[in-house]
Parts: structure tokens; sequence; C-alpha cells
């Protein structure tokens, strides 16, 4: 799960499979350092540190503090986790009209990310048999496009003030 913080940054997101993995991503996988988001919260870096280690059962990452680092960094590697905990996908939804270039990109996402989803579906079935492996990477696949879609309502409602 756990890649490094230039991958997860750079598109390649991580797939948290446990709570403590997600707080982990959020705190060591931002773009800012780990001292910046504990001052910004008005926390020690040392106890921000430790309520992230997974190895710290002592130590629990308080809940109020979850939506203030999530605001300050932008990574939201624990609402990704917990919505795939109850069967949904994350979308952030348009914080104002999106430019129709917004939502041709979104868009031309959206198909992309079908496309992987067929190509996952395809190479799962291929040998008759779909492992457990298969069918997890088959849907996140899915959830990605689900989310690509979703992503793309969402901008095209915001054209016309909210939703529909």
């Amino acid at each position: 799960m756990t890649r490094s913080r230039k991958q997860c940054r750079g598109g390649h997101q991580c797939d948290p499979r446990t709570w403590s993995e997600a707080l982990y991503c959020l705190v060591h996988h931002s773009d800012l350092e780990p001292a910046e988001i504990a001052a910004r919260i008005g926390k020690r870096v040392g106890y921000l540190l430790d309520a992230a280690n997974p190895d710290r059962e002592e130590t629990k990452f308080q809940a109020d503090l979850l939506t203030a680092v999530m605001h300050v960094t932008g990574n939201l590697a624990p609402l990704r986790y917990l919505c795939g905990e109850f069967g949904g996908v994350f979308v952030a939804l348009a914080t104002g009209p999106a430019s129709e270039d917004a939502v041709l990109c979104a868009f031309t996402q959206a198909v992309t990310e079908m496309g992987q989803s067929g190509a996952a579906l395809t190479r799962s079935f291929a040998d008759a048999v779909l492992t457990r492996e298969e069918s997890a990477w088959a849907s996140r696949e899915l959830d990605e496009t689900v989310a690509a879609c979703l992503h793309v309502k969402a901008l095209v409602q915001s054209r016309v003030g909210g939703t529909l």
C-alpha cells in the first residue's frame, strides 16, 4: 500500500487498506512536511508523527485533528479510505462553475478510466478463473471509473449552479 511520497503525490495515490495506512499517507505523503503540518494545526510534530505511526498503538490520532490536517495538506487519503470501507468512493464537488475545458478534460479522464477498467476485467477473466487479487484490482479500477464519471457530473452541474 504505502508508496513513496513522490509516487503518491505524482499521480499514483496510495490505496490505504487500513486506517493506520490512511493516516500514515496523510502525514507522510502530503505536499507539506510533517513539521509544517504540525505548525499549521498547532500541534507538536512529535505528537503528529506518533499519531500517524501504525506501530504506536498507545498514541491515537485524534478525530478533531483529521479535518484540520486534511484541509492544511489537501491529502484526502483518510476520507477515501472511509468511503471505501462503506462501499463508496469519494468525489470532491466543484467549488464554482467549471469551464468547458475542465469538463472536457474530466470527461477524457473518465473515458481513460473506463478503458483501464475494461482492461482489468479482460485480464482478470482471461484464464476463466477470477482470483481474489484480480477481483480487488478490477474493483479498484471500477471505483476510479465511478469517481471519474461522478466528477464529470459534478462539473457539468456546476455550470448551472448546483445539482440536478
